[in-house]
C-alpha cells in the first residue's frame, strides 16, 4: 500500500482519523464472483461444438444454445458457505428455469447451477426431502428415487406461483423429466484460482496443438480471451460468441505481422532458394 504523502496545503488527517469502510458493503466478493463468471464462460467457450453458440449474460450468467436445446448456467463463487433449497441463488435458478421453459417452448432447456459452495442440510426438518438435504435428494429423485418427498418440499418452501403451477400440472414422472433432470446442482466446484489455472492450461494445450506455440506461451492468451468476453458482455444484444470466433481471436493474437516490403523480400528469398534447389537437384 502506498504510504500517506504529506499534504502541501496543511497537516491533513491523521491515519487514525480515516473513515473505516463497512466490510459488508465492500465489493471484493462481487468482483471475485464476476471474475469467476468470466473465467467459467471462457472455459465454456473452449468447449463449444461447431454449431453451438455461447450466450453471455443472457437469461443466466451464460447459456449455450444448440439447435434444439438451451443450456443455461448460474455461476457463483460463494466460498465455503453451503447452499440449500432456501439459498436465494438456488431459488432464483429454479424460477429462471421455469421462465426459460416458458420463453423457449420449441427448445429443450437445461440449467446448471455452478458454485464453489457445497450442498448443505436445511435447518428445518420440514425443508428436507425424506430426511436428507433437499438438493442431494433432488439428484437422487432425478434418476430413480421417489419424487413425492421432493415435491412436498418444493411446494411448501414459498417458491413463486409460476413454479408451483409448473409442478402441479405434472405427474411425478413428468416432474422428474421436465424439472428434476433439467436442473443440475453442480456444487463444491473449484475456486477462482483453480479455474484460472485450468483456463491457462487449456489455452496452453490449444496453442501447442493448433498455433505452433511453445513453452507456456498459450497461458498468456488468457487475458485476451477474458477481455473479449467482457467486451461482448457489455455490448448490446445479441451477446454471443462462436467457437470459430475464438479460433480466429487466438490466431490473430499469435500471428506475426510484417510490412509489405519485408514480406516481398521474404517471398523473393524463398523463390530464389526454390530455384537454387531445383538447379542443384537437376
Amino acid at each position: 500500500m502506498t504510504p500517506l504523502q504529506p499534504n502541501p496545503y496543511g497537516a491533513g488527517p491523521r491515519l487514525s482519523d480515516q473513515p473505516l469502510g463497512d466490510p459488508s458493503r465492500e465489493a471484493v466478493a462481487s468482483l471475485r464472483g464476476y471474475a469467476y463468471q468470466l473465467y467459467a464462460s471462457a472455459l465454456a467457450w473452449l468447449d463449444l461444438g461447431i454449431e453451438e453458440e455461447l450466450h453471455l449474460e443472457v437469461a443466466e450468467d451464460y447459456a449455450i444454445a444448440a439447435s434444439d436445446a438451451l443450456k443455461a448456467v448460474q455461476v457463483k463463487d460463494t466460498g465455503p458457505t453451503a447452499v440449500t433449497i432456501n439459498t436465494q441463488g438456488v431459488r432464483d435458478t429454479i424460477v429462471s428455469f421455469v421462465r426459460l421453459v416458458e420463453q423457449n417452448p420449441r427448445q429443450t432447456v437445461f440449467v446448471r447451477y455452478l458454485t464453489t459452495s457445497p450442498i448443505g442440510m436445511e435447518r428445518s426438518t420440514d425443508d428436507r426431502a425424506s430426511g436428507k438435504a433437499t438438493l442431494e435428494y433432488w439428484r437422487e429423485a432425478a434418476t430413480s428415487a421417489d419424487v413425492a418427498p421432493l415435491r412436498t418440499v418444493l411446494l411448501s418452501v414459498g417458491l413463486p406461483t409460476a413454479v408451483t403451477d409448473f409442478m402441479e400440472v405434472r405427474s411425478d414422472s413428468e416432474l422428474r423429466n421436465d424439472l428434476l433432470k433439467r436442473i443440475q446442482w453442480d456444487c463444491g466446484q473449484p475456486d477462482l484460482a483453480a479455474i484460472q489455472e485450468e483456463l491457462g492450461s487449456r489455452l496452453d494445450h490449444y496453442g501447442s496443438q493448433n498455433l505452433g506455440l511453445k513453452g507456456d506461451e498459450g497461458r498468456q492468451l488468457s487475458g485476451i480471451v477474458i477481455k473479449h468476453i467482457l467486451d461482448v458482455v457489455v455490448k448490446p444484444k445479441p451477446r454471443r460468441v462462436l467457437f470459430s470466433e475464438l479460433a480466429k481471436l487466438l490466431e490473430d493474437a499469435t500471428s506475426l505481422r510484417v510490412s509489405r516490403r519485408v514480406g516481398n523480400s521474404l517471398l523473393e528469398m524463398a523463390a530464389a532458394k526454390m530455384a537454387a534447389d531445383r538447379g542443384s537437384s537437376s
